[in-house]
């Protein structure tokens, strides 16, 4: 209803925004192809009227419906060209959110180093964010290590617990 209203209006910006709205109601649905054809014509409006922030959260938001579907090269691409753009613009919370979804593509692939990267530039931006880091992202780095733990990777298994001392070294001064 919101998309027809705004294409009455002519209102092309609004109508790129409507369209994401479909989009997350398809992807938690589970309606792939629904929710791609929602977000690739949001994202040409956004590419089409410049509007590098909207262009960057769609790409996120595509990247989400490629990964559940096994499509792991096209999700790591909108990933990755969300991150791109959202770093551009200075985007602190977006980046964060790109960063972890690439950390969470890479842990599922077993590419742990990666992700870990990943998780760390996550953890750097949620601590510059907040000072009080949300522990989703402290959880996140425990739950990595434990897997790494168990692939054998000494060196990343100490870089988790280094980064998690940090952390909690960090929340203890905020309180």
């Amino acid at each position: 209803m919101a998309v027809k209203a705004a294409q009455q209006e002519g209102n092309r910006a609004a109508v790129g925004v409507a369209l994401n709205n479909p989009g997350v109601v398809y992807q938690a649905q589970g309606r792939w192809a629904e929710a791609i054809t929602a977000y690739e014509a949001s994202l040409t409006i956004c590419r089409e009227l410049g509007d590098r922030h909207g262009e960057g959260q769609t790409l996120n938001s595509l990247g989400g419906v490629y990964q559940p579907q096994g499509e792991l090269d096209k999700a790591l691409s909108a990933y990755q060209s969300s991150l791109d753009i959202l770093l551009e613009l200075g985007d602190l919370p977006s980046t964060l959110v790109a960063s972890r979804s690439i950390g969470w593509l890479h842990h599922h692939q077993g590419h742990l180093d990666t992700a870990l990267e990943h998780f760390a530039r996550a953890l750097a931006l949620a601590l510059v964010l907040h000072p009080n880091p949300v522990a989703v992202t402290l959880d996140q780095i425990i739950d990595l290590a434990k897997e790494v733990t168990a692939s054998g990777n000494i060196q990343a298994v100490a870089q988790l617990a280094q980064k998690r001392q940090e952390v909690v070294e960090q929340r203890s001064t905020h309180f």
